[in-house]
């Protein structure tokens, strides 16, 4: 994006109703995103609750242009930016590109290790033959960019330029619209995403791994030979489950636990984790740490048999999976009992 590019756009979002404090689009590490003119000042995006665009009202032509469908009621001079935005400097900016990288990535990637990636929770199985049509990399780029808003998944312009870091405020939701925390005390201005997604989590969602908090389980059933009751963990790498608090469920003799961190900066926090779901149906600590024990030696097992299967083949979409797997590795092996 051209300097150009940026004023035309900062001052159209600024005639609709939208705010920008104290940033200018640059490359950095993370790719392109938004850095502070002067780091001892405040910077801010604020995308006003209008100018939010619902995903229900997007098409994407055959001629390869994204059209915003007459159902949605905006003055014509919002509908033209947002048209603008979207067609020449979100999608052909960058967008498509991301999405063709990613989806040609899992393209190179042997079946079976596709195969094995949506066993392990870490791909949907509808990306198991990638498609690398216009319309295919239209729904990733939609996919990667939505934010839900009182029940709605839109697209939040300007905003959506923002980075992400794990160890950022999150962004804000509210009655006006979203903004970005605050920021004077770096260079880039970075928001975090999702409140605990793990770095495969991030890989498989936003097509990009980083640092994150916490490492979850794949998919797994144990038994302990301590214990009758048997261990089931679905494999959710996000936080939802356990944020809406529906977690755990029994089924006879079966404990079935839908989220499970297994690996985190507080390396104590998966054991006491396990541990409070266990303890209160009668579990021994012992039985408790002979699942962990097992948890932790499969997680590592599979994640290091993965990246060993991958590690030859070149593509950058694979090298985000690659450093998610290892920075996940890390996260487990720090944890544990005693941590």
């Amino acid at each position: 994006m051209v300097s150009s590019d940026w004023e035309q756009i900062k001052q159209s979002f600024l005639e609709l109703g939208g705010d920008v404090q104290n940033l200018e689009p640059r490359v950095g590490i993370r790719g392109r995103g938004l850095f502070s003119l002067d780091s001892s000042n405040p910077s801010r995006i604020f995308c006003p609750k209008q100018l939010l665009l619902p995903t229900i009202h997007l098409q994407f032509l055959d001629n390869g242009g994204i059209s915003i469908m007459d159902s949605l009621c905006l003055p014509d001079n919002a509908i033209h930016f947002l048209h603008d935005y979207y067609n020449y400097w979100s999608w052909s900016g960058g967008g498509r590109s991301e999405a063709l990288s990613f989806l040609e990535g899992l393209s190179k990637l042997p079946i079976q290790y596709r195969h094995k990636l949506i066993a392990l929770g870490l791909l949907s199985r509808s990306l198991l033959i990638p498609s690398l049509a216009e319309s295919s990399l239209y729904r990733r780029f939609i996919f990667t960019r939505t934010v839900s808003y009182e029940g709605s998944q839109v697209l939040a312009p300007v905003w959506d330029l923002v980075n992400h870091s794990a160890f950022s405020q999150p962004f804000r939701n509210t009655s006006n619209g979203i903004e970005t925390p605050p920021r004077g005390d770096a260079q880039e201005h970075l928001q975090k995403y999702s409140m605990l997604k793990s770095p495969l989590g991030m890989w498989a969602h936003y097509g990009f791994s980083c640092h994150s908090t916490v490492a979850f389980s794949c998919p797994i059933t144990l038994s302990s030979a301590l214990s009758p009751f048997v261990l089931q963990c679905l494999g959710e790498h996000y936080s939802e489950a356990s944020c809406r608090g529906n977690n755990l469920g029994v089924d006879n003799q079966v404990i079935v636990v839908r989220c499970l961190p297994i690996g985190s900066i507080s390396t104590a926090l998966p054991v006491a984790t396990l541990l409070s779901l266990l303890r209160p149906l009668g579990l021994a600590d012992a039985v408790v740490f002979d699942f962990f024990h097992q948890l932790t030696d499969w997680n590592i097992a599979i994640r290091s048999e993965l990246l060993q299967d991958i590690s030859h083949i070149s593509s950058s979409c694979l090298d985000s999976l690659r450093n998610g797997l290892s920075l996940e590795l890390d996260l487990i092996s720090q944890s544990g009992i005693g941590s």
